[in-house]
């Protein structure tokens, strides 16, 4: 698990606009990734009810789980003063519940 969080962190000090790209953006998905039983696809907000989008952070947890490893979370900053938040790094992910 370390190794996953330490590679994602190290890609992401190497470029951080990459990897903030990388994991901001959520792409519309069918419902065959949604059944898929590993990959982390979630409903968008924003399209209409019954649209499903997937991020690179649910796909690498997707590989992670299907390893029987522990999910990894993004961390990322307060809002700026325009609502806008930055990518931190990346950690072991902790369900809340």
């Amino acid at each position: 698990m370390k190794q996953a969080i330490d590679c994602l962190n190290e890609a992401f000090r190497r470029d951080p606009s990459a990897i903030h790209s990388l994991i901001a953006n959520i792409i519309p998905c069918n419902n065959a990734l949604r059944d898929d039983p590993f990959v982390i696809v979630q409903e968008s907000p924003v399209l209409p009810s019954g649209c499903n989008q997937v991020s690179a952070l649910g796909l690498i947890n997707g590989i992670l789980s299907a390893c029987g490893l522990p999910l990894v979370a993004s961390k990322w900053s307060e809002p700026d003063e325009s609502g806008r938040r930055k990518l931190l790094g990346f950690c072991e992910y902790i369900a809340t519940e």
